[in-house]
């Protein structure tokens, strides 16, 4: 799917005296990185845009210097250069060397010149980073000023699946199905008073709303819901390095399960 959007928008551009270079990122560290990396390349014959250049780029650790060597990132035309996010994260040579800010300032001077547009591709993907998330911030407020379009992706569909177009005009004014919420309900069922309401005592409410609103997707009262299946997400903190804050988070992670499944829900 990432594949087929950054061929046509290459595609799309054609003519245009700004080419378009492409950065993906992703909060993981060469896993993930280098998946993208093997299947943009997989899919690279099925494209139309076949001279698309893909690159890996893994930033060594600074103890792993060799001599006085330096590293160099170059934006060039149709190139889509990947990264995980612990490229930019503490004892690392891309941070140490400023890398990572000498190709944004080159980004810069082209499109000063009309020359380059940068599409910064936003991996989402719900995986947990042990990299300084202050280096990963400092990443995300840099290329934010930088990048002339961002897209946030999350999770992956088959390859075999048909396309759907959203625009943003129908994410606002569809009068049948709302797709983008203008009200929201906070804490709904939860009566405001002086105590402190617990994690457990939050989830068994959100499950009993849940519940109540699984009904409403039912394909018979509702043909344009046919096939929805709604999820609900809970949110727990990320591992930390810390073994007795690990062992807390997964204990909770416990209980949260079997309050799911006394609920008659699953996960």
């Amino acid at each position: 799917m990432m594949a087929k959007m950054i061929d046509q928008m290459i595609s799309l551009n054609e003519g245009n005296s700004k080419k378009l270079f492409f950065i993906i990122a992703t909060p993981s560290s060469a896993e993930l990185p280098r998946q993208f990396y093997n299947k943009l390349n997989d899919y690279k014959s099925y494209l139309d845009n076949k001279d698309l250049k893909i690159e890996l780029v893994e930033s060594p650790s600074s103890s792993n210097k060799k001599g006085d060597q330096s590293y160099h990132l170059e934006p060039e035309e149709n190139k889509v250069m990947i990264f995980g996010k612990s490229s930019f994260g503490k004892k690392r040579i891309f941070t140490e060397q400023g890398v990572i800010d000498a190709l944004f300032d080159e980004v810069r001077r082209m499109q000063y010149n009309q020359e380059l547009s940068l599409i910064y591709i936003r991996d989402e993907a719900h995986i947990g980073t042990k990299v300084n998330k202050e280096y990963i911030n400092n990443f995300e407020n840099k290329i934010s000023r930088v990048s002339d379009f961002t897209i946030k992706m999350s999770a992956t569909t088959e390859m075999n699946q048909d396309f759907v177009e959203i625009t943003e005009e129908e994410l606002i004014n569809a009068d049948d199905v709302k797709l983008l919420k203008k009200n929201l309900i906070y804490n709904e069922g939860i009566i405001e008073r002086t105590e402190v309401y617990d994690g457990e005592t939050i989830l068994r409410i959100a499950c009993k709303k849940f519940k109540e609103l699984k009904k409403e997707y039912d394909g018979a009262k509702n043909p344009g819901l046919n096939g929805v299946s709604p999820a609900m997400l809970i949110q727990v903190k990320n591992s930390d390095k810390n073994n007795e804050e690990n062992q807390r988070i997964e204990v909770l992670v416990e209980k949260y399960k079997k309050i799911v499944e006394e609920n008659g829900l699953t996960w």
